[in-house]
């Protein structure tokens, strides 16, 4: 008899929770009446770029045969520098936010800390560190 007792009041439960699951999905918020979705594929909706921009900075950096880029691929802004790639080269380039270059990291060999070949990188904010990942290798290194 405990065990009929036991299974229906568990049975019970469990169409309550469901009961109570369904009635919370349900649910609308009305947040979401004020949510603007713009499908740029269907939207005729323009947007100019400066309402969305205070200010707008350009800075050159500096130029030498050791540090030309013709075109970034990648990069990373941190508070004190730019860290770029241009495409086609294998070298990471760290300039200030003055623009003037503090350092380049260039492949030189298969070495326990030099790279063959720059497949990406990234930067972590967390470490201060830039991470260089050669596919050629199959390492990642730290700098």
């Amino acid at each position: 008899m405990n065990n009929v007792i036991l299974w229906i009041s568990t049975k019970i439960t469990v169409i309550v929770c469901i009961g109570i699951l369904t009635f919370l999905c349900s649910c609308r918020s009305d947040t979401e009446d004020n949510l603007v979705i713009i499908d740029p594929e269907l939207s005729s909706q323009k947007v100019d770029a400066f309402s969305l921009i205070d200010e707008l900075q350009y800075i050159n950096l500096e130029r030498a045969k050791s540090s030309f880029l013709a075109h970034i691929e990648h990069g990373y802004v941190t508070e004190q520098y730019f860290i770029l790639r241009s495409i086609g080269k294998n070298s990471i380039y760290v300039y200030h936010l003055d623009g003037s270059l503090n350092y380049k990291i260039s492949p030189s060999g298969p070495g326990p800390t030099e790279y063959s070949e720059c497949t990406s990188f990234a930067y972590d904010p967390y470490e201060n560190e830039i991470d260089i990942y050669d596919r050629s290798l199959s390492k990642i290194l730290f700098y």
